[in-house]
């Protein structure tokens, strides 16, 4: 599969799980791309099985 140079340079899906959303705030509303779920967490930690990055659109295998 090509990648774009984005895709392949995208910090949500490739190393460290940078978050997609966090707020500081108080509140706890964190989203982020571990391996192929898209996970949330806001007190407890919850996660979707996904098959793209939402950010850079990259098929997750």
């Amino acid at each position: 599969m090509n990648e774009t140079e984005e895709q392949q340079k995208c910090n949500y899906c490739h190393g460290d799980s940078l978050p997609i959303m966090s707020t500081d705030d108080g509140d706890e509303a964190d989203v982020w791309v571990s391996g192929r779920t898209l996970e949330v967490s806001v007190t407890d930690t919850c996660g979707a099985y996904i098959n793209f990055c939402p950010k850079c659109g990259r098929k997750l295998r």
